[in-house]
C-alpha cells in the first residue's frame, strides 16, 4: 500500500464525531431507500461503534462547529502551534497544569497572565455546559 498524501488536514476530535455520525446516517438512509442491507464490513462497523463511544465521552460531544471556529479565531493572537491548538480544542483544558501540559515549551513562551487569557478564551468560547455559554 502507498501512503498519496501524508497529511491532508488536522482533524478535531469534534470533526470526526460528526462525521461517523453523518456515516451512520448515511448507512441508515441506503438501507431505508433500498429496504435490504447492502454488504457492510463488520470490521469497520465495530471500530465506527468504539471510536464514536469513545469520542462521546470528551468534550467533542458537547461542542460546535461555530465554537470550534471561534476558538481557533481567538487563539490565532497567541503564538501557538497548528498541533497546539488541535490539542486545545480537543482536550479543552480546564486548568493552568492542563494547558501546560498541551503548549510545548510552555514557560519560555508564555507568561501566566498570557496563559490565563488563553483559560478564559476556551471557557468563553467553548463552556462545558450549554447552561455556562456565555458568547460563544
Amino acid at each position: 500500500m502507498k501512503v498519496l498524501i501524508k497529511r491532508d488536514a488536522f482533524l478535531t476530535n469534534y470533526e470526526v464525531l460528526r462525521h461517523i455520525y453523518e456515516e451512520e446516517l448515511q448507512k441508515k438512509h441506503n438501507i431505508d431507500n433500498t429496504g435490504s442491507k447492502q454488504f457492510i464490513n463488520e470490521n469497520l462497523s465495530t471500530i465506527q461503534f468504539q471510536l464514536r463511544k469513545y469520542l462521546e465521552e470528551l468534550p467533542a460531544k458537547k461542542q460546535s462547529a461555530k465554537q470550534v471556529c471561534n476558538l481557533t479565531k481567538e487563539l490565532e493572537i497567541y503564538s501557538l502551534t497548528k498541533a497546539e491548538k488541535l490539542m486545545i480544542i480537543n482536550a479543552r483544558p480546564d486548568t493552568l497544569v492542563e494547558l501546560y501540559a498541551l503548549i510545548e515549551e510552555c514557560e519560555e513562551r508564555f507568561n501566566l497572565e498570557q496563559l490565563q487569557q488563553i483559560l478564559d478564551h476556551i471557557h468563553s468560547k467553548m463552556p462545558l455546559d450549554s447552561h455556562e455559554i456565555l458568547d460563544a
